[in-house]
Formats: structure tokens, C-alpha cells, sequence
């Protein structure tokens, strides 16, 4: 069932991907999420092994793309110098999550409940309907310059600060309408010279290895021996100072250097786990 789980997070990521870029963040957010708290309920109520598989599938579709999109949101609303400290920051609810689970799975015995008090809470993201904003960023780059002021205004009131007057300058609009009719860029055009091409593969790489043993130490969190709730438990307490050096040491020491020396320290003490026992 996990493998049908991460083939609705491939799904999911691409189809929503687009989506976010063609109708906007704002609703492909709530979409997501619409569809995450459908699918979960769906997958308690499930009457066979054949539906609670098709509903899993639409778990993994909506639950990546939810995150991601709200990732993005976050990112694109901030300065580029804090974009680190958001980003990474955000990170933190993973970890939490994690915890809060082992948690509940301890009190709560039955599968059944179980699953419907891990659906509560995606509840409350529909109360940000009236709150959150579209991104302004995507809102400039479709061409849509009287919202994004606006909500550009708003954030300057709140942050008690003034923006200049005019926001936009005609030519400026006129020259990102230009941009944006010459040529929209797609995936393909990460592949087309051959500097890009490279940097694309090798990231594909390392985040398909880096998922690889994530999920795999994750998932086999059983094997520690110990009681399976606290090692998951573990599992999640572990991440925290890690979140915790990547909001500071990718500032201090760049993003290459950080990467290169946790995935060796990462490769070595996964290797130095054949030398151990269960």
C-alpha cells in the first residue's frame, strides 16, 4: 500500500504542479486540501482492500501538493534574504507531526479513530479562506497588476510600512507582459543547454537517493528492536536539529558544502549500520 501511496504523491505532484501555475496558488491550495480531507475520511470508511487502495492513491495525490503549494506560497510572500528561514522553517511541522503521531498511536488503539483524529485538523486550513492571499509574485507574472498591488498594500499595512506610488511603472508592465508572451518556459527547458541539463539530472538524483533512504529508515523504524512507537517517535525527534542547522549553516556556509557533507556523514553511518546487529 505504500507504493500505491507514493504513486498518487507522483501523480499529485505533477498534475498539481501544473495547476498551481495555470489557475493560481490560492485555489489549487484548497483544492488540495479539499481533496486530502475527502480521500482520508474515504480511506476510514473503506468497505474492501480494493477501495482503501484507491483512496490511498488520492491521499498521496493531495498530500505532497498541499505542502508544496503552501510551500510555495510562503516563499513567493517573503524577500528573497528570508527565504531560507521560511522555507526551512516550515520544515518543522514534518518532525512535530511525526511526534504528535507516535503519540496519538499509543493512546488511541483503534485504527479506525485513529484515522478519523489524524483527519481532524485538515479541517482548519478552510478557515484561512478569508485570510490567506494569492501570491503576488504569480499574480505579477500573469500579468494581474491591480490584485497584486492590493495585496501587496495590505502586507505593507500590517508590516506598518509604505510602498512606492505607482507600484508598477507602465514600462515595467509592458515589459513583463512581453516576457510572458515570447516564451513560457516548461520542464524542457531545464534540459536545453547543457550546464542546466547537468544541475537538473544531479538534483533529480540526489533527491530520488535522498528519498530512497529517508523513506527507508523511516518506514523500517520497527527494525530498532525497540518499542515501535518510541522509535518512530525518535525518528521525528532526530529531525528537529537538523532543521534547526539548515536555517543557519546553508546561510553561513552555502547551499553546496551543506549538501555534499550530510549526504557523505549520511552514506557513511548507513554504511556502519551493516556492522551492527539488530
Amino acid at each position: 500500500m505504500a507504493s500505491i501511496y507514493f504513486a498518487g504523491v507522483l501523480v499529485g505532484s505533477l498534475v498539481f504542479g501544473m495547476i498551481s501555475d495555470w489557475i493560481g496558488r490560492y485555489y489549487t491550495y484548497f483544492i488540495t486540501v479539499a481533496l486530502f480531507l475527502c480521500s482520508n475520511l474515504a480511506v476510514a470508511f473503506s468497505p474492501n482492500i480494493i477501495a482503501y487502495g484507491v483512496f490511498r492513491f488520492l491521499v498521496g495525490m493531495a498530500d505532497l501538493p498541499c505542502f508544496l503549494v503552501a510551500f510555495v506560497i510562503g516563499t513567493e510572500l517573503v524577500a528573497p534574504s528570508y527565504r531560507t528561514v521560511t522555507g526551512i522553517g516550515a520544515q518543522f511541522f514534518w518532525p512535530v507531526g511525526s511526534m504528535l503521531l507516535a503519540l496519538l498511536a499509543f493512546l488511541i488503539r483503534d485504527w479506525f479513530i485513529l484515522q478519523l483524529v489524524m483527519t481532524i485538523p485538515l479541517i482548519f486550513p478552510f478557515f484561512l479562506i478569508p485570510v490567506l492571499k494569492e501570491s503576488p509574485r504569480w499574480l505579477i507574472s500573469k500579468g494581474r497588476f491591480d490584485e497584486a498591488e492590493v495585496i501587496i498594500q495590505d502586507i505593507a499595512r500590517v508590516n506598518k510600512t509604505k510602498v512606492p506610488e505607482p507600484l508598477f511603472e507602465e514600462g515595467e508592465k509592458k515589459e513583463i507582459l512581453e516576457t510572458n508572451q515570447v516564451k513560457q518556459a516548461t520542464v524542457l527547458d531545464l534540459f536545453r543547454t547543457p550546464t542546466l541539463r547537468w544541475r537538473t539530472l544531479n538534483m533529480m538524483f540526489s533527491w530520488f537517493v535522498n528519498s530512497i533512504v529517508y523513506y527507508g529508515l523511516s518506514l523500517s523504524t520497527s527494525d530498532l528492536g525497540s518499542n515501535d512507537y518510541v522509535a518512530f517517535f525518535l525518528s521525528g525527534l532526530v529531525e528537529v536539529p537538523a532543521y534547526i542547522w539548515c536555517m543557519f549553516g546553508i546561510e553561513w556556509l552555502g547551499r553546496k558544502p551543506n549538501l555534499c557533507v550530510f549526504f557523505l556523514l549520511g552514506g557513511i553511518a548507513c554504511l556502519c549500520t551493516l556492522f551492527f546487529g539488530k
